[in-house]
């Protein structure tokens, strides 16, 4: 195996974790997996060599791709969850704010 093709995997493997992650609602473990996946990334596709192994990468940024849109997916429905919560939360406040004016 290529240096690169290690870090390719190794790219690949810390995109299944922060799927993995995400899956279980670890959204901090899901930022940090993502500082080093972009780290892996920045190391893996150096701008200074651009059609370095092209079709070596292809197969495996398609792969981070899906997973990503799962991820993009997962946080979406966490962010809606938490909104209705919030949402509910002040409904109640305002519940008890008029019921407390209300009585004598």
């Amino acid at each position: 195996m290529t240096s690169l093709e290690a870090q390719l995997a190794e790219l690949l493997a810390c995109s299944r974790q922060m799927l993995e992650q995400a899956r279980l609602d670890e959204w901090q473990q899901v930022e940090s997996l993502g500082r080093r996946r972009r780290a892996l990334a920045a190391s893996c596709f150096p701008l200074h060599d651009a059609g370095t192994a092209a079709h070596q990468a292809e197969k495996v940024l398609k792969a981070i791709l899906a997973m990503q849109q799962e991820t993009v997916a997962l946080m979406s429905a966490k962010r809606d969850a938490v909104g209705a919560m919030l949402a509910k939360i002040v409904q109640g406040q305002h519940g008890v704010k008029a019921y407390r004016a209300s009585v004598p």
